[in-house]
């Protein structure tokens, strides 16, 4: 069998805070992701076009909307919450904080096995 060109889609579910909740997330980006990705933190261009700005309350949430697929979270009534532009806007810092911890790991994680078979 030749070489896979394509990204497979398959998820890894990751525990935040000790196994309070989770994430579920990609194993890896497509190209189209990853694009996306690197353009989700850019604000407006100035009308000569000279100035691009860097908006990192973006990017970060859009970090999260690539690559989470499905999480645990629950609202103050205990019922699940729906992975959403608002819902990660709407975190609490420390949980936003934690989920960018564990999705880091993983992403350096993978980052590591791809180095390792080339």
């Amino acid at each position: 069998m030749g070489r896979n060109w394509f990204v497979v889609p398959e998820t890894v579910r990751l525990e935040l805070f000790g196994g309070e909740g989770w994430i579920e997330v990609k194993k890896e980006l497509s190209y189209g992701e990853q694009q996306r990705l690197a353009g989700g933190g850019l604000g407006k261009m100035s009308t000569s076009g000279a100035e691009i700005g860097l908006d990192l309350e973006r990017y970060a949430i859009e970090r999260v909307l690539i690559w989470v697929t499905d999480w645990s979270l629950t609202d103050a009534k205990d019922k699940p919450v729906r992975l959403t532009r608002d819902a990660v806007a709407n975190l609490a810092p420390d949980v936003a904080a934690e989920i960018d911890r564990v999705l880091t790991a993983h992403i350096e994680k993978r980052a590591a096995e791809s180095a390792e078979k080339n």
